[in-house]
């Protein structure tokens, strides 16, 4: 689409973010890596996006700079930022917002993903998090794929004191909060 527009630059650009993307899914060998290559990864992945649905959502990265070369687990922001544009976004009809935060508390990293979509259902919320408290998929495991693959690697990775918590209220919308111990 964009070639018949012979808008050159935006072909450009789309095709450095999806090579950048692919590269980071394909690089073998590096299961951790610091949090700003993660973050890169995930906004890469915003970037085509907003390409792909013609600009309907914003969104906003801030990384504070102490936990910038923190080492965590590959992959773990861009399902959720995924699950944003997927389950609140789209679904919305409107445009809507992304954020992805990274900031240190105590110990440990905190990164948000965070939109403003429609939020989750109250018993739909509480049955995310009975799965996430989960110590494994098992009996009753009936969805939130990227939720637990997510969940299940962080604790592998750092412990069962690690990994997902979900804010959401119907029409406020959703916050994913990771917490892992802060590495460098």
């Amino acid at each position: 689409r964009m070639c018949k527009m012979e808008d050159l630059e935006g072909v450009a650009e789309f095709s450095l973010k999806l090579s950048s993307y692919y590269q980071y899914i394909t690089r073998s060998g590096a299961d951790i890596v610091p949090l700003k290559m993660e973050v890169e990864h995930a906004r890469n992945y915003l970037i085509i996006s907003k390409i792909r649905y013609h600009d309907g959502f914003s969104f906003d990265v801030a990384v504070h700079p102490d936990v910038r070369e923190c080492k965590t687990v590959k992959l773990i922001i861009q399902p959720l930022v995924e699950n944003c544009l997927v389950h609140a976004i789209k679904k919305s009809g409107a445009g809507g917002h992304v954020s992805i935060r990274a900031f240190p508390r105590g110990d440990d990293v905190v990164i948000e993903v965070q939109d403003n979509g429609r939020g989750i259902p109250p018993d739909r919320l509480e049955e995310l998090r009975a799965l996430l408290a989960k110590k494994q998929k098992g009996d009753g495991y009936d969805g939130g794929i990227g939720l637990m693959n997510v969940q299940q690697r962080i604790r592998l990775n750092y412990g069962m004191e690690y990994g997902l918590a979900i804010d959401s209220a119907p029409g406020e919308g959703t916050t994913v909060r990771i917490t892992i111990p802060r590495v460098q």
